[in-house]
């Protein structure tokens, strides 16, 4: 799972704090072998009763998975965490001319669709050109928009929640734009003028009540040195920050015996004598 190895530095901070705070309950754990510690509570049998626990404990409990083992030699901490999540609601795309607003809409000011701001992006090439005889030649769309996606990142919101994909990479060569060959007599020559306009492409997310919404880039655009598990993976763009601790004694291991006793059953006798 990938936030395991992206946060794994501030898991081992956050470790070695609980392992201080919660002192009296490792005491507890540690005078009772083979029982479990979870959320206070020290009289689950096993790790496996104490991990059931766990799971039944709110919306995200069946979703935690182990990810960090600290053996402490008489006690053994599990640290628990639930893998990115997929958003609850995905709002429409929304379409921008080299960022700026085409549209009015209520996410973003963007065009509602892909088609409308097509119309509203040559619209407005041909009104940044009024001279009169202007020619517009050869106009056509090319490229695409980011496959599967560029990055991610939260929008402004009090629970953090809502958060924006962004399917367009602005440098980019192969991003999607309309170009055209502009023929503006006697302004200044009558050589050809190019011009280009992007189309961006963005979409809004809704991350679930006690998630937050994350933020970074898909595999293909990873920047050099970045840890392939970094990638953000459609549609888990949703991050549960708590994490759970369990507790657990484990069982004295047997010791090895040392063989047969050679003497017969006569105390104070030795074999042989």
């Amino acid at each position: 799972m990938a936030f395991i190895d992206k946060e794994r530095a501030s898991y081992f901070v956050r470790a070695l704090a609980t392992v201080i705070g919660f002192a009296p309950v490792l005491a507890q754990a540690q005078s009772n072998p083979g029982s479990a510690c979870y959320n206070g509570k020290c009289d689950y049998a096993s790790l496996a009763d104490a991990e059931a626990a766990m799971r039944l404990d709110g919306p995200f409990g069946p979703k935690f998975e182990r990810i960090l083992t600290l053996d402490q030699g008489t006690i053994t901490l599990f640290l628990y965490g639930v893998p990115a999540q997929a958003p609850e609601t995905f709002y429409p795309p929304q379409y921008y001319m080299d960022g700026t607003p085409l549209c009015d809409s209520v996410l973003g000011d963007g065009c509602p669709d892909e088609a409308t701001a097509m119309q509203m992006l040559v619209a407005d090439i041909h009104t940044r050109n009024p001279y009169p005889g202007n020619e517009f030649i050869n106009g056509q769309w090319i490229g695409t928009h980011a496959d599967p996606f560029y990055w991610i990142g939260q929008l402004a919101s009090p629970d953090r929640r809502l958060g924006r994909v962004s399917f367009t990479r602005y440098d980019e060569l192969n991003v999607r734009q309309y170009q055209v060959w502009i023929h503006i007599p006697g302004f200044p020559s009558d050589d050809l003028h190019y011009q280009n306009r992007i189309l961006g492409k963005y979409q809004a997310f809704m991350c679930p009540a006690g998630s937050v919404a994350g933020s970074g880039l898909s595999a293909p655009y990873l920047l050099p040195g970045d840890a392939p598990s970094s990638a953000i993976q459609w549609p888990k763009f949703c991050n549960v920050e708590e994490q759970r601790w369990i507790y657990y004694k484990p069982l004295p291991k047997p010791t090895p015996g040392l063989g047969p006793c050679k003497c017969d059953e006569s105390p104070g006798t030795i074999a042989g004598n």
